[in-house]
């Protein structure tokens, strides 16, 4: 793939990236999860159009882990050991977060729609706060972040780029703190998780400017 068209695909998937981020946000605002009280409680409230943001949260997962394999690839000669690091951090992020959002597409689904109220059903249902299955999405959004950390030293030097380091940054140790916030139950602390979602797609849109640029610039350079 030549650069012009990396850079087309770059610019298209972070647009992609930025799109799902929203719908998983507004999607989440119009079908909420009820705040947990039992498993009884949950299944009483069950709507299978809860489960919408986590389609959403599924393709952005995925999405992201396509973004940063591009963004690693444009930036090959200019610190890779940062970038090798921190698409080995998204690459753990994914799978954790993709199978957790898979259960409960399916398997929580389906055993709430049954009337199905095992008592181990509460340990995959995310809406728990002591759920295994919110422990394991915290810890793939701890990878994410400090994936986003390794990611931010390759971005510097032009605006655009320090713009999208300093996103990256943010993004990176508003998370860790938020995930040790999580661990402590300091609610505070953990609040910081939903401001570096924010900022990282606030990152990932400097980041389509940034491949839509540089497409451009390419494109006007002859043969």
């Amino acid at each position: 793939m030549n650069g012009t068209k990396l850079q087309r695909f770059g610019f298209y998937t972070a647009v992609l990236v930025v799109l799902l981020n929203a719908g998983f946000t507004v999607t989440l605002i119009m079908f909420p999860t009820p705040a947990w009280i039992s498993i009884e409680h949950y299944n009483d409230a069950f709507d299978q159009v809860q489960m919408v943001p986590m389609a959403f949260a599924f393709a952005l997962a995925v999405a992201v882990l396509v973004l940063f394999v591009i963004v690693r690839r444009t930036k090959e000669s200019e610190k890779t050991i940062f970038g090798d690091i921190g698409l080995a951090l998204i690459l753990l992020y994914v799978p954790l977060v993709c199978l957790n959002y898979f259960l409960q597409m399916t398997v929580v689904t389906g055993n709430a729609l049954a009337n199905n109220l095992d008592q181990y059903l509460e340990l995959i249902v995310m809406a728990n706060p002591a759920s295994i299955t919110l422990s394991m999405d915290i810890l793939g959004y701890l990878f994410l972040s400090m994936g986003a950390l390794f990611f931010a030293a390759q971005f510097g030097g032009k605006s655009m780029d320090e713009a999208i380091r300093y996103a990256l940054l943010a993004t990176g140790i508003m998370g860790v703190i938020g995930v040790i916030g999580y661990m402590l139950d300091h609610e505070g602390l953990g609040f910081l998780l939903m401001i570096s979602g924010a900022i990282f797609l606030v990152a990932c849109a400097l980041i389509a400017l940034r491949f839509r640029s540089l497409g451009k610039v390419m494109e006007k350079v002859p043969g």
